[in-house]
């Protein structure tokens, strides 16, 4: 065969036009003619180029990913190529069945036709809000409808939740809450608005009538908070108490997390702990605290890193293989369980949160870390 003769089966098998039968012939010209290393090469410089050809078998992906992963304890991976270029997968049953040949002497196998399972989407529950008399509000039903409670209006405009008007008195709270795989925003009012991150809650009064602004957080949110000087803003959480006058800033006090984080994009903000012995610190734009049994400021933080939930995708820059999990577990409404004992590891990169969670796992399978995924469980193997 010559080369023109293989370039067109390539093409083929990019185009998914390729036959059983001819692509027997392009996986034996491989075995034949293209040693491992020339395979790598190709690999990566397809990684160079855009592709918007079909996307093959997640499967094949990761038999494929397994083999031409660099070797080391931090995984970097370029979710971006790896998830949406075809490009970057065009090795993947050619030269990842040949090193599979050559590296374990068996034969040849072709990936499984069997069914797989249905891919596990970012899960769908329902963003509700609890009011001062302890009812609930389903808010996405709540279309062009308006609430009116102690003075205050509220109606849901898209994806947001705002507050008009309200005189009423401070007791009068109410909690917004977000599911597993759900963002919502809500618009206080004083002017200040919040995000939500999946499985978070917010816990504020329909008006904000004493000295000061409280709210208080469960879970992940980002504040842009309205400036007023004589009522500075303060944020409550089960183990700190941030106070502000006017700025934007994120917070992030799980519950499961040992470790409380609020990072400062403009403004100022005093974080002091709930437990007696810690010492309060002021942060500085670019800042970001890190309470555990102590306070560090982190200074000249990747604010980005902070925000990605916010701006719709996930960064794993520096991320445990247990904080990738923690999240993909909040996103997808998940069940995460580990077998034996799990190599320390560390992640890199950036992946969109619309992504199936078939297509993320995919591009996490490493040598040092295998998962089984079963309904909405997922099993971390040695």
């Amino acid at each position: 065969m010559n080369d023109t003769d293989f370039q067109i089966l390539f093409q083929k098998y990019l185009d998914d036009a390729i036959t059983p039968e001819e692509m027997q012939q392009l996986q034996l010209q491989l075995r034949l003619h293209y040693p491992a290393a020339a395979i790598e090469e190709r690999w990566e410089n397809a990684l160079q180029e855009p592709f918007t050809g079909p996307r093959s078998n997640p499967e094949q992906l990761a038999a494929l990913y397994r083999q031409v992963k660099p070797a080391g304890k931090t995984i970097y991976v370029n979710w971006k190529k790896t998830l949406g270029y075809a490009a970057g997968i065009m090795l993947l049953v050619t030269a990842g069945t040949y090193l599979y040949y050559q590296t374990t002497n068996r034969p040849l196998q072709t990936p499984s036709t069997t069914a797989m399972q249905q891919p596990v989407m970012p899960a769908t529950g329902t963003v509700t809000l609890t009011l001062a008399d302890g009812s609930i509000v389903e808010v996405d039903s709540l279309g062009h409808q308006t609430i009116q409670q102690q003075g205050a209006r509220i109606s849901k405009s898209g994806n947001e939740l705002v507050y008009a008007g309200g005189n009423g008195s401070a007791n009068s709270m109410n909690t917004l809450a977000t599911p597993r795989g759900r963002q919502f925003q809500v618009k206080l009012p004083d002017g200040t608005r919040v995000w939500l991150n999946a499985a978070s809650s917010l816990r504020y009064p329909t008006a904000f009538t004493g000295p000061q602004r409280k709210v208080t957080v469960t879970g992940e949110a980002y504040f842009e908070v309205a400036a007023n000087a004589q009522q500075p803003f303060v944020v409550a959480t089960e183990r700190s108490v941030v106070e502000v006058l006017g700025t934007s800033f994120n917070i992030n006090a799980y519950e499961a997390a040992s470790q409380i984080s609020t990072t400062l994009l403009d403004g100022a903000v005093r974080v002091s702990a709930t437990q007696p012995g810690i010492q309060p610190v002021v942060l500085q734009p670019g800042q970001e605290s890190r309470l555990t049994s102590a306070q560090t400021v982190i200074s000249h933080v990747d604010t980005e890193k902070a925000l990605a939930w916010k701006k719709g995708y996930f960064n794993f820059d520096g991320a445990t293989l247990h904080q990738v999990l923690n999240e993909l577990q909040r996103w997808y409404d998940i069940e995460v369980a580990y077998e034996g004992n799990i190599k320390d590891i560390r992640f890199g990169g950036e992946l969109s949160r619309s992504k199936s969670l078939d297509q993320i796992i995919t591009a996490l399978k490493e040598n040092e870390v295998h998962f089984r995924l079963e309904g909405n469980k997922l099993t971390v193997l040695p």
